[in-house]
């Protein structure tokens, strides 16, 4: 009876050493992932497109480089809404115009100042010029992220 004792505890700890030594699973380094929707509203018609574009840093959006994601979502009702998918977890900012006659840009006058209504993320404005990326940042950190934007003029 103590041989089968023995046996039984010396198996119990063969596995339980096993077990102990087995390395653990690799841990993914993929980054967490999200969505964001944003809602931009108060545009000033139907006319033309929206460009919402989503810049994932600060050089991306004070050289106008390419955005990291972007969208033109159809225009109903003076208002808009695209929801960006597989977004990784970080700091983010975005930039919206209303191209009303849809040449592709934000038109100005002779001075520079915006004929087509604009918007940025946190609703940020400059005081001359457009609001720069400390202001318009925010960081995605959940699985889902909703964002209105209200589409303003220079005389709004």
């Amino acid at each position: 009876m103590k041989c089968r004792l023995r046996r039984a505890v010396a198996i119990a700890v063969g596995s339980w050493m096993a077990l102990a030594l087995t390395p653990a699973p690799a841990v993914s380094e993929e980054p967490e992932r999200g969505s964001l929707t944003v809602v931009v509203v108060d545009l000033e018609n139907d006319e033309g497109q929206v460009v919402v574009a989503l810049l994932d840093s600060a050089e991306a959006y004070e050289e106008e480089m390419v955005a990291f994601r972007e969208a033109m979502p159809k225009i109903s009702e003076r208002k808009v809404s695209v929801t960006f998918e597989d977004i990784p977890y970080g700091t983010y900012a975005l930039k919206v115009i209303h191209d009303e006659n849809g040449n592709g840009k934000l038109d100005t006058n002779f001075i520079g100042i915006p004929k087509e209504h604009f918007g940025f993320s946190n609703n940020a404005m400059g005081r001359f010029g457009p609001p720069d990326f400390e202001q318009t940042k925010f960081v995605l950190e959940s699985a889902h992220m909703t964002m209105e934007i209200k589409a303003r003029g220079v005389t709004d």
